[in-house]
C-alpha cells in the first residue's frame, strides 16, 4: 500500500486501551440504531473497512494497538463520529502531525485519491445500474458465480432453450465460486494465466456489479492502487487523455479540492501507473462510442498503461465479434446466472427495502407454482429479476392479468434503462419490434427454432435494424457454428422470442387451420410444444379483437381429431390454459366445469394421462374460476375420495387456505376411513402454521394402527411435515425390514429416500436395512436408492463403504460397489473409496468388483485414472482374480474381447477357476461391441423364454441406454409389453420404450400397437390396454397431428386381410411326413448387414418356433448355421426343412446370405419382391396364400 505523505513520512500512532473501548462501544451503538432500522446487522469489518477508505490489515492493527498512520486514524474515527484525540494521545498525535503541515503536491496520498474517488463513482455507478423506479436493487450484492472460458464456443444444431447460455464442457476451464474467483486480485495473482482479467455476459447479468467489488476486494486486501473508469464516458477520447484530463482533476478535486492539477502532478501520477502498482477497472468495452472498441483497448495498453493489470466488463457480442479475438492477454470469464437459492435471496432483499416481506414471501411462492418454469428461468438474470420484483411490488402482489401483459411492461422497462446509451424514436422502435417478430417467426418455425445465424438474422431484420437490436439488448451472440464459425445469436430470452412472435401473427388461422379428412392441407401449430407459449401470448394481447379470440377457443374446443382422440383432448387442455389470458371467455365456465369432471369429480372415468394432465392445469388456468367449481363441489359432493381430491388441487392454490380449513377441520370430525382421516391431517398440516398439532395427531395415529399401508402413510406425512422426526424414520424402517407388503416396502423404501437427502437418520436406517431385512427385493431397492441421496447429500458414500467391508453377503457387496461406481460419476471421494476396496479389503470378490468399476472409470476420469495406476504398481498379480482385472481393463480399452477370452480361458492361470454365468454373460453380451450388437444380443435375451424377469428386466435398462432409434429395439420392447405377464416388467419396458423412441421409430410402430387398443382387450385385459393407451398419448405428444394421423389410417383393408390370413397360415401349415415348415417373424433383421447378426436372428427365431424350451446356441456365420440346422432335423426327426420368413423385406445382405444356407434349407419370402431361384417369393396379397405356401412345401417334399 502506498503510505500517506511519502516524501515526509510521518510517525506511526498507536491507539490507546480506552480509545479503542470506545470505537468499540460506538459500534454497538450503531449496529443497534440500524438494526432497529433495518433490521440486519452492517457494521462488519468489511462494512467499515470499505467506509473508511483503509485496508483490513490496517484496520486490524489499529483495533489491536499498534501503530498506523495520522491519515489512517483520522479516516477511521470520522465515520464513528468522533476525532483523533478521542482514541490516541494528544503528545503522540501532535508530534505525528508535523509532517503533514502544509499538505504540498509532493505529498499526495494517492490511495486516498483513489478511496475517495472510487467511493463517488460507486454510488454513480448504483444510479447507473438503478433497474427499477425504486432501486432497492441497488443495495443488493449478489455473488456470482464465474466460469473460466478457455476459447469461444462452438456448437450445432438446436439447443434447448435452457442450454442457450451454457458453456460446454470443453470450452470450460474452471469453475469459480464468488470468493475463490476474488483471490485471483491478490499480490500473489493466483490462478492468472495472462495479465489481465475480461468478464463478459448478457446484458444485465452483473458485471458492472462484480467489478465495482473488485475494485474494494483491492482497496481491502492489497497494496496496489486502483482506478474505475465508466468507458462510455471516454466519449472518443483515449484512455490515457481521459485519465490525465479528467479522471485525475475529478479524483484530486474529491481528496483535495485545494490543490490544482499541475503539470507536476500530472507526472506523478502517470509515474504511478508506470511503476505497475495500478489495477486498472474498465467497465463496459460494449458501450465505448468506438466501431473497434477491442483494438482501441489493445492499442492504448502501452505507453504508461503497459505496466498495469487490467479489469474489464464485456457483453458477449462485443468480445466475441471476431473469430480471434482483437485483443490478447486476457483471461476470459463468464458470469453465471442466478441459482434459485439466489433468486430468493434477491426477493428477500428486494422486498425488505420495501419493508414488505410478506410481499417478497408471496412472490417466492408464485415463482414455484406449476406452469411458472418459464417465468423462473427467465430472472436467472440480475436485471430481469429487478424488473419482476418492481412488476409484483406495482401490481399489489401478483403478475400482470396477461403473460403478454408482463412482457409488454418487460419491453417497456428494458427500454427505458438502455436509453441512456441507446436513444431509439418512436417510430424505429415500431419497425425494430416489427423485424424482431419476423426473426422469432422464422426461428420458431426452423430445425433451430431459438439459435439463428447471423446472416438469417441479417437477411430478416435488415442490416441496420439487426445491428441496433444487437447493439441495444434484444439480440446476443451464444456461440458459433461449429462447421462456418459464423456467429450464432439468440433472443435475451427466449420468452421475449415467443412475445415477438405473438406480436407478428394477425389471425389465429396461423395456429391452426383444420381440414378433417385431409391434415396434411392443414395447420395445426396448436400441437407442437414451441408454439404454446407463443398461442397464449397472442390470446393475451389487448389489440386482438374478442371476436377473433372466441372463434379460435371455440375452434379448439370443438376440435376432432378423427384418430382416437389423443388430438381432441390436447386440443382441450390448451383451451383451459388459454383462458388464463382471455378471461372473458363466454364458455369458461364449461371448460372449467369439464376440467374438473377430468381431475376431480369423474377422474375415475378417464384413463391416465388424462386425469394427471387435467390436475395439472388446474393452478394455470383462471383461478377465480377453478377456485369456485372446487369450492362448489366440496360442498355439494357426498363421496370423501372425491372431496380428498378436490382439497389437494385447492391447496396448490395460495389464496384458497382460510376457505380450506375449517372444510378439513369438519371432515377430521365425521370421517370413519382411515385414510381418508391421515389425508385430511395431513393436508391441514400443510397449510395450518401450527403444524405441532397435526404432528402429534400423526404420532398418536402411528402408536394405535395395524394396518401397515396406512401406517406407512402416516409415518410419510410425518416426516413431510417434520423431516427430522424420528418416529417417522423409526416406522418406515420397522416396515421395510419386516413387512410382508412388497408394496408397503417400497414406499418406505421410497419415503426413506427422500428424508435421507437432508437427514443422516434416514441414511443410517437404509443402511440397517440392507444389512438386516431378509427380504432381496428391499435389499435390492434400498441400495440402488443410494445413488439417489448422495447427490445430495455425500455422507452417504461412507455408510456405504462401511457396509461393504462388514456384510457376509458378497451379492450385496457388489450391488454396493456398483452404486458406488456410479456416485463416482459425479463425486470424487466415491473414487477414493472404490480404490481403497481394491486395494485393503479382505475379500478377493468385492477387490475384483472395485478394481472391475475403477478401470472402466480411470478411462474417462483423471482421478480414477491416477488413483488405478496407483493401484496397478501395488498389485503382484499372483493369482488369478488379479489377473482377471487385468484382462479386463486391457479389454476396455483395446475393444478386442475375444482373443483375450480365449487367452484368459486357455491360460494355465485358468485351470481351476470357473467364471461365473453372470460374468461370462456380461462379457458375452456387452465388452468390446458396438450399440447395434448390443440391442441384437440383449433383445435376444429379452425373447430367451428361459430368462427370468431380473434377467429380462437388466436386458431392457441397456435397451434403453443403447437402443435409441433403433427399430429392433423399439420392436423388442413391443413385444415384452405385449406378452409379459409381471406388471412391473411391463413398466419398464413402457419406459425404455419411450426413452428410445424417435419420430420415425412413433410412425413405424404405430399400427402395430393400435390394435391394443380394441374394445375386446379394453375388456379381457385392461392393464396391458391401458399400458399401451399411455404409449399412445406419448407418441401423439411427440409427432405432429398430420403424420400420427396418416399413421393411424394407414391399414388398408387389403392389409388387413392379409394379418387375418397370415394368422391362419401359422396356424395351419402342416408339416409333411419328410419336411417340417417354419414361418419366422424377421422384424428384427429389417435394415439388418452384419452376418453375424444375421445368422444369429434366424437361429433364435427357429429356436423359438421350433423349439422353444431349448435355449439358442451362438453362431456367428453361414457355415455355423448350417452345421445347426442339420442338428435342428435331428431334434425335429424331419429329413428337410422349409423357413418361410414374413414381416421383412429381402435385402441384398439378407438374399446372399439365405442363398448360401440353400443347400440345407428351402427357404421361402412373404414379399412383393422378385427372387431368382433357389429363394421362392409369395405376394402378401395373394389369392389363397395359405394354399400357394402349402403346394411349395409339397414340392419340396
Amino acid at each position: 500500500m502506498a503510505k500517506p505523505n511519502q516524501s515526509a513520512k510521518p510517525r506511526g500512532v498507536a491507539a490507546t486501551s480506552g480509545g479503542i473501548k470506545k470505537i468499540k462501544q460506538r459500534i454497538a451503538e450503531l449496529e443497534k440504531q440500524e438494526i432497529h432500522k433495518l433490521n440486519r446487522k452492517i457494521w462488519t469489518q468489511d462494512y467499515i473497512v470499505e467506509r473508511t477508505g483503509v485496508s483490513l490489515s490496517t484496520y486490524k492493527r489499529f483495533l489491536s494497538g499498534k501503530p498506523v498512520e495520522p491519515d489512517f486514524i483520522t479516516w477511521i474515527t470520522q465515520i464513528f463520529g468522533l476525532e483523533p484525540l478521542d482514541v490516541v494521545s494528544s503528545d503522540e498525535w501532535n508530534q505525528a502531525i508535523v509532517n503533514l503541515q502544509p499538505k504540498q503536491s509532493k505529498d499526495i496520498d494517492w490511495r486516498l485519491v483513489c478511496s475517495k474517488m472510487l467511493e463517488k463513482q460507486q454510488e454513480t455507478q448504483r444510479l447507473r445500474r438503478k433497474a427499477t423506479e425504486m432501486g432497492f436493487e441497488l443495495n443488493i450484492y449478489a455473488r456470482l458465480g464465474l466460469v473460466e472460458r478457455k476459447q469461444q464456443q462452438r456448437r450445432a444444431g438446436n439447443i434447448e432453450p435452457k442450454q442457450l447460455n451454457q458453456l460446454q464442457p470443453e470450452v470450460i476451464a474452471k469453475i469459480y465460486q464468488h470468493d475463490e474467483f476474488l483471490q485471483r486480485f491478490t499480490e500473489q495473482n493466483q490462478g492468472c494465466k495472462n495479465r489481465h482479467t475480461a468478464i463478459i455476459g448478457e446484458a444485465g447479468a452483473g458485471k458492472t456489479t462484480l467489478l465495482s467489488k473488485i475494485a474494494s476486494y483491492i482497496q481491502k486486501n492489497t497494496e496496489n492502487l486502483f482506478v474505475f473508469i465508466s468507458l462510455s464516458n471516454l466519449e472518443g477520447r483515449s484512455l490515457q487523455n481521459y485519465l490525465i484530463k479528467q479522471w485525475l482533476p475529478e479524483a484530486m478535486g474529491v481528496s483535495y479540492p485545494e490543490l490544482d492539477v499541475t503539470p507536476e502532478i500530472e507526472k506523478k501520477f502517470i509515474k504511478r501507473f508506470r511503476q505497475g502498482s495500478v489495477r486498472l477497472l474498465l467497465d463496459g468495452v460494449d458501450e465505448m462510442q468506438n466501431t473497434t472498441p477491442l483494438h482501441s483497448i489493445q492499442s492504448q495498453l502501452k505507453d504508461c498503461l503497459n505496466q498495469i493489470r487490467v479489469v474489464l466488463t464485456c457483453r458477449n457480442n462485443v468480445w466475441d465479434a471476431s473469430v480471434n479475438n482483437e485483443i490478447t492477454g486476457f483471461d476470459t470469464f463468464k458470469a453465471q446466472e442466478f441459482e434459485s437459492e439466489q433468486v430468493n435471496e434477491f426477493i428477500e432483499n428486494w422486498f425488505d427495502g420495501a419493508n414488505d416481506k410478506q410481499q417478497g414471501d408471496l412472490l417466492k411462492a408464485k415463482l414455484q407454482e406449476p406452469g411458472r418454469e418459464r417465468i423462473r428461468d427467465l430472472v436467472r438474470n440480475p436485471l430481469r429479476l429487478s424488473l419482476l420484483c418492481q412488476t409484483f411490488d406495482v401490481n399489489k402482489g401478483s403478475f400482470p392479468e396477461t403473460k403478454a401483459a408482463l412482457y409488454k411492461r418487460f419491453i417497456l422497462y428494458l427500454q427505458e434503462w438502455k436509453q441512456h446509451f441507446y436513444s431509439v424514436d418512436w417510430e424505429i422502435q415500431k419497425k425494430l419490434h416489427k423485424a424482431l417478430g419476423k426473426l422469432a417467426l422464422a426461428g420458431i418455425n426452423s430445425d433451430t427454432k431459438f439459435i439463428f445465424r447471423e446472416s438469417v438474422a441479417r437477411q430478416e431484420m435488415g442490416n441496420s435494424l439487426f445491428e441496433l437490436a444487437r447493439d441495444v439488448i434484444w439480440l446476443h451472440q451464444v456461440h458459433r457454428d461449429i462447421q462456418t464459425d459464423e456467429p450464432v445469436f439468440a433472443f435475451f430470452h427466449p420468452n421475449f422470442q415467443e412475445y415477438f412472435a405473438a406480436l407478428a401473427i394477425d389471425d389465429w388461422d396461423y395456429f391452426l387451420k383444420h381440414v378433417p379428412l385431409n391434415p396434411e392441407q392443414g395447420t395445426y401449430r396448436i400441437f407442437e410444444h414451441q408454439w404454446k407459449e407463443v398461442v397464449l401470448l397472442w390470446l393475451g394481447r389487448d389489440n386482438i379483437a374478442e371476436a377473433k379470440k372466441a372463434e379460435f377457443l371455440s375452434s379448439l374446443c370443438e376440435f376432432e381429431d378423427k384418430c382416437g382422440g389423443f388430438y381432441k383432448c390436447q386440443a382441450f387442455f390448451l383451451a383451459v390454459a388459454a383462458i388464463a389470458e382471455f378471461k372473458t371467455f363466454p364458455w369458461s365456465d364449461s371448460i372449467i366445469e369439464q376440467l374438473v369432471k377430468f381431475g376431480v369429480s369423474e377422474a375415475y372415468r378417464y384413463l391416465n394421462p388424462i386425469p394427471l394432465e387435467a390436475r395439472n392445469l388446474i393452478i394455470q388456468t383462471n383461478q377465480q374460476k377453478i377456485t369456485q367449481a372446487l369450492v362448489n363441489l366440496i360442498k355439494k359432493c357426498q363421496d370423501e375420495n372425491i372431496i380428498l381430491l378436490a382439497i389437494k388441487e385447492l391447496i396448490k392454490i395460495e389464496q384458497t387456505n382460510q376457505i380450506i380449513k375449517p372444510i378439513l377441520n369438519q371432515l377430521i370430525e365425521k370421517t370413519k376411513d382411515e385414510y381418508n382421516y391421515l389425508m385430511f391431517v395431513w393436508n391441514l398440516g400443510k397449510i395450518d402454521k401450527n403444524k405441532q398439532i397435526y404432528i402429534k395427531l400423526l404420532a398418536e395415529f402411528i402408536q394405535k394402527s395395524k394396518n401397515e399401508e396406512n401406517l406407512w402413510l402416516a409415518a410419510h406425512a410425518l416426516s413431510q411435515l417434520e423431516i427430522e422426526n424420528l418416529i417417522a424414520i423409526n416406522t418406515l424402517q420397522d416396515l421395510a425390514e419386516n413387512s410382508q407388503n412388497q408394496k408397503v416396502c417400497k414406499h418406505c423404501i421410497y419415503t426413506l429416500v427422500g428424508i435421507a437427502k437432508f437427514n443422516p437418520e434416514a441414511i443410517i436406517a437404509l443402511g440397517l436395512i440392507i444389512e438386516s431385512t431378509q427380504n432381496v427385493n428391499v435389499i435390492k431397492l434400498a441400495i440402488y436408492s443410494l445413488n439417489d441421496v448422495a447427490k445430495h447429500n455425500s455422507d452417504v458414500i461412507y455408510i456405504i463403504v462401511e457396509i461393504i467391508n462388514n456384510v457376509t453377503n458378497t451379492d450385496i457387496a457388489t450391488q454396493l460397489i456398483l452404486v458406488l461406481r456410479k456416485i463416482a460419476q459425479y463425486n470424487v471421494n466415491a473414487i477414493i473409496e472404490l480404490g481403497r476396496l481394491s486395494f485393503e479389503n479382505n475379500n478377493q470378490e468385492i477387490q475384483l468388483h472395485a478394481m472391475c468399476h475403477l478401470t472402466e472409470l480411470s478411462i474417462l476420469n483423471p482421478s480414477a485414472s491416477c488413483i488405478f495406476k496407483l493401484i496397478l504398481n501395488k498389485l503382484k498379480l499372483e493369482n488369478y482374480e488379479q489377473y482377471t482385472i487385468m484382462l479386463y481393463w486391457i479389454n476396455i480399452i483395446v475393444k478386442d474381447y475375444d482373443v483375450l477370452l480365449n487367452k484368459a480361458l486357455k491360460s494355465k492361470k485358468y485351470e481351476n477357476y470357473q467364471f461365473s454365468e453372470k460374468d461370462l454373460e456380461f462379457l458375452r453380451l456387452y465388452a468390446g461391441e458396438d450399440n447395434k450388437k448390443i440391442v441384437s444380443n440383449y433383445s435376444r435375451q429379452i425373447q430367451n423364454p428361459l430368462n427370468n424377469d431380473d434377467i429380462i428386466q437388466t436386458a431392457v435398462f441397456i435397451l434403453s441406454d443403447k437402443g435409441i432409434g433403433d427399430y429392433q429395439a423399439c420392436t423388442t420392447l413391443l413385444k415384452l409389453i405385449d406378452k409379459s405377464q409381471s406388471q412391473e416388467t411391463r413398466s419398464i419396458a413402457i419406459y425404455s420404450l419411450k426413452s428410445i423412441l424417435t419420430q420415425d421409430l412413433i410412425l413405424k410402430i404405430l399400427t402395430e400397437f393400435k390394435i391394443k387398443l380394441s374394445s375386446e382387450i379394453f375388456e379381457t385385459d385392461f392393464e396391458l390396454y391401458h399400458e399401451f393407451y399411455q404409449l399412445a398419448w406419448y407418441c401423439a405428444r411427440n409427432i405432429a397431428y398430420p403424420d400420427f394421423f396418416k399413421a393411424w389410417h394407414y391399414e388398408s383393408s387389403l392389409i388387413q386381410s392379409f394379418k387375418s390370413q397370415f394368422t391362419n397360415i401359422r396356424l395351419q401349415l402342416k408339416a409333411m411326413e419328410k419336411t417340417f415348415p417354419i414361418l419366422i417373424n424377421a422384424y428384427a433383421l429389417e435394415n439388418e448387414t452384419d452376418t453375424s447378426a444375421i445368422s444369429q436372428e434366424i437361429c433364435n427365431q427357429i429356436y423359438l418356433e421350433a423349439l422353444s424350451d431349448v435355449e439358442p446356441l451362438e453362431v456367428n456365420n453361414a457355415p455355423q448355421l448350417k452345421r445347426l440346422i442339420l442338428r435342428f432335423k435331428n431334434q425335429l426327426k424331419t429329413q428337410k426343412l422349409a423357413i418361410i420368413i414374413e414381416n421383412c423385406q429381402p435385402s441384398q445382405e439378407l438374399i446372399a446370405f439365405c442363398r448360401k444356407i440353400t443347400d440345407v434349407v428351402s427357404i421361402a419370402w412373404i414379399t412383393d419382391e422378385p427372387l431368382e431361384a433357389p429363394l421362392r417369393g409369395f405376394p402378401p396379397n395373394q389369392p389363397n396364400l395359405l394354399n400357394a405356401i402349402q403346394s411349395w412345401i409339397n414340392e419340396i417334399e
